[in-house]
Formats: C-alpha cells, sequence, structure tokens
C-alpha cells in the first residue's frame, strides 16, 4: 500500500493538449463564458490547455480555422458557409451552436429618430465589406421593405466601424448587437441611448454564432473537439447563471475591462 501511495504521489501531472482558439471579437463580454471555463478549470479536466486570442470580427476568425492555424474559433455560421462555399478545399466546420437567434442588427442611437426599418430609407449607413452584417443586409431590406437603393453606405474597418456613428458620419450601422453595444459603452454612450433593430423581428430567422473547428484537429483529435466543446458550454451554463462571475474572469484576462461596460444589456 505505501508503496503504491508513493507512486501515485510521484506521478506527472496528466498531460495538457495545446490548442489555438480564435475569439471572433476582442476580449469583452461577448466572450467571457470562455474564460469562466477555464477559470472553473473544464478544459483542464478534459486534458485540454487553450489559448484564446482576439479577432476583428468572424471573418477573421473562419480564416484562421479555415487554414488550419488555429484549432476552433467562434463566428458567426453564416460567414462559416460562405467561406466553405469558396474555400472547399480547406472548409471549417460548425460543430455546437451558441447563439440559435442571430445578434445581427441595425444600431443606431436614440436621437436618429431611426425606430423602425422603414426610418432607414435615404439614411447613412456603415458597415465593413468582410461583415456577416452587410453581407446579409439585402435579405433583411427586402423582407422589411426598405428602398435599398436609398442607402448612403460608408465603410470601414469592422474594429473601427463604431467611431463613424460615434463621429456623426452616418445615422446608423451594422452589425453584432453586442459588439456595437459594448463599444459604445466603452465611449461614454447610456446605454439607455443606444437602440437595436434585429434582422430576426422581420423574419430572417437565421442561425448567428458557433464553435468551429479546423478539419485537421476534426481529423486527428476527435477526442479533443468532444472535450473543447463540452467544457465550454458548462462555462456558458455558468456564465448565463452568474455574469458578474463570467466579468470577473475576463478581466483576469484583460486588466483593461471595464465591468460596467462589458456586462450585458438589455438590448440583448
Amino acid at each position: 500500500m505505501a508503496a503504491g501511495l508513493i507512486a501515485l504521489t510521484c506521478s506527472p501531472a496528466r498531460a495538457q493538449t495545446a490548442l489555438k482558439v480564435s475569439l471572433n471579437a476582442p476580449f469583452d463580454g461577448s466572450n467571457a463564458a470562455f474564460f469562466l471555463a477555464e477559470q472553473n478549470g473544464y478544459y483542464a479536466a478534459e486534458g485540454l490547455a487553450p489559448g484564446f486570442d482576439a479577432s476583428g470580427g468572424s471573418g477573421e476568425a473562419v480564416t484562421r480555422i479555415g487554414s488550419g492555424t488555429y484549432d476552433f474559433g467562434v463566428g458567426d455560421i453564416n460567414v462559416l458557409m460562405e467561406f466553405n462555399a469558396k474555400n472547399p478545399t480547406m472548409p471549417a466546420n460548425g460543430v455546437y451552436m451558441l447563439y440559435y437567434r442571430s445578434p445581427l442588427s441595425v444600431g443606431t442611437f436614440a436621437k436618429s429618430g431611426i425606430t423602425k426599418p422603414a426610418d432607414l430609407d435615404g439614411k447613412r449607413m456603415g458597415g465593413a465589406l468582410t461583415d456577416g452584417a452587410y453581407k446579409l443586409f439585402p435579405a433583411y431590406a427586402k423582407l422589411a421593405a426598405i428602398n435599398a437603393d436609398s442607402i448612403k453606405w460608408q465603410f470601414g474597418d469592422l474594429r473601427l466601424r463604431e467611431t463613424l456613428l460615434l463621429k456623426g458620419d452616418v445615422d446608423a450601422l451594422l452589425g453584432f448587437d453586442s459588439t456595437m453595444y459594448f463599444n459604445f459603452v466603452r465611449q461614454g454612450i447610456a446605454p439607455a441611448e443606444i437602440k437595436f433593430l434585429y434582422y430576426a423581428d422581420v423574419g430572417l430567422n437565421i442561425y448567428g454564432n458557433a464553435i468551429m473547428a479546423s478539419a485537421k484537429i476534426l481529423a486527428g483529435n476527435p477526442k479533443a473537439v468532444r472535450g473543447f466543446v463540452a467544457a465550454s458550454a458548462k462555462g456558458w451554463r455558468d456564465s448565463i447563471a452568474n455574469p458578474t462571475a463570467a466579468i470577473a474572469a475576463l478581466k483576469k484576462q484583460s486588466s483593461l475591462i471595464d465591468e460596467s461596460s462589458s456586462s450585458p444589456s438589455s438590448n440583448g
């Protein structure tokens, strides 16, 4: 018995499989659940050691996965499908759906007077050419009876998109509600002043973000895929139950996080 106890005490810790994971945004409240899962030891329990990197959006995250330089990612399933259609020899794969209701929306401020889709006719709108929100705007416009030809567009990098509205260069923006919300609040905009018109509200019922896996890891280490999904799901469950704990875990990853601007809003 003594010999057995000594052997257990001296045995090396179980090796952890290192993983590269691409988020679809900077470190903010929308991805806090992954850090809570890590803090709670869910990945370690699966023998995994993920490293999370921020990105400039779903387009970048999907490209990272498709190229095989990252093992997992988070991104819009619609952007993923477009990438796979254009790159059939290097597909990325959705393995777990996070958003069953797409957060694609038109974001604006209360002072704009935009309260319904028809108010967008003739307005100045901002977006990113690579963003799923812009790519799907024609479908939204058709369902919402918006005169798409009357829109005056301005485009910019996804990471600088909110600046267009903050400076008054446009009347509204396209994007995920969470990304726009967090960026606006960081700039001092009161939550009550931020308004969203959701694509889903006019009948564009599509999925949103998913956990994605590279073809390489799916073929080479399916156990890691199952483990990463299971651990992530636990993190999301815990985050829904305790958002404050999720934001605290996020702040450990980025000390510049402001808890007051990273918590979920009543807008979605």
